[in-house]
């Protein structure tokens, strides 16, 4: 079985695969990380793991994981089962590698796009025949917020929530609205713009923030909220199948 770390970042994540099957997975603390980890030890039959790091570094983190069995700690220098054309590959995520791997994966006859929203809104496009292109990196919801209010003097610190209508009548639903359809005005003409220079595309969409915005665009999505994990499971299973290779001849 395969475990998947994703630490962002707000927060980490854990997931469980039985090889391409998803089973679980679990939001935990940073400092809590390798205590749940050993708890998820006893009850499942781990051989191998990758973790993903935008976020905090957890001080022992990568030397118990690689103690226990093959661990991958995603960077710029691993293999990937898709190729990448960015002008600067050493500066492209590596959260947005895997999200690009499962948007291949997920659809591997087309063009994709997937965005996840997060603390920023990333876009990132694969071109059919698993090459990744590049895309695009925006402020998130709650960056947005929190610079209307750190770069005024007077207006407030507001956190989501559904308003009534386009015309709002109080400054803290104008602040959400402007946040609101600013966003999904963004997402919409991204992806219109996607379509007329490649025709068809399919899009995926992921991320914590990703729930508001799914009935507010105008454009078909499918919403998957774990497909960066699907993406890291990928990448785990297609390095240890590499170093078998490697290993046998």
């Amino acid at each position: 079985m395969n475990l998947i770390i994703d630490i962002g970042n707000t927060k980490a994540k854990l997931a469980i695969f039985n090889n391409d099957e998803f089973v679980e997975m679990f939001v935990v603390a940073y400092d809590k990380l390798i205590e749940r980890i050993s708890e998820l030890l006893k009850i499942h039959d781990i051989d191998k793991s990758i973790m993903s790091n935008v976020g905090a570094e957890i001080d022992g983190l990568e030397d118990f994981l690689n103690s226990k069995f093959f661990n991958i700690t995603l960077t710029s220098s691993t293999k990937l089962p898709i190729t990448i054309d960015y002008d600067s590959p050493e500066t492209l995520g590596v959260d947005r590698r895997a999200l690009a791997v499962a948007a291949n994966s997920l659809n591997p006859n087309a063009n994709s796009l997937v965005i996840d929203m997060g603390s920023c809104i990333t876009y990132d496009v694969v071109k059919k025949g698993a090459c990744y292109l590049g895309g695009a990196i925006s402020p998130g919801m709650n960056m947005r917020f929190k610079a209307m209010h750190n770069f005024t003097e007077s207006l407030p610190l507001v956190i989501f929530k559904e308003t009534n209508s386009i015309i709002a009548k109080d400054t803290e639903s104008s602040l959400i609205n402007g946040v609101v359809f600013g966003i999904s005005s963004e997402i919409d003409g991204y992806i219109d713009s996607l379509r007329e220079q490649f025709g068809e595309i399919s899009v995926f969409i992921s991320g914590g923030d990703h729930a508001f915005f799914v009935d507010k665009l105008k454009n078909s999505i499918f919403a998957d909220q774990k497909i960066i994990m699907k993406g890291l499971n990928i990448i785990l299973d297609y390095n240890f199948k590499f170093r078998n290779e490697e290993t046998t001849n």
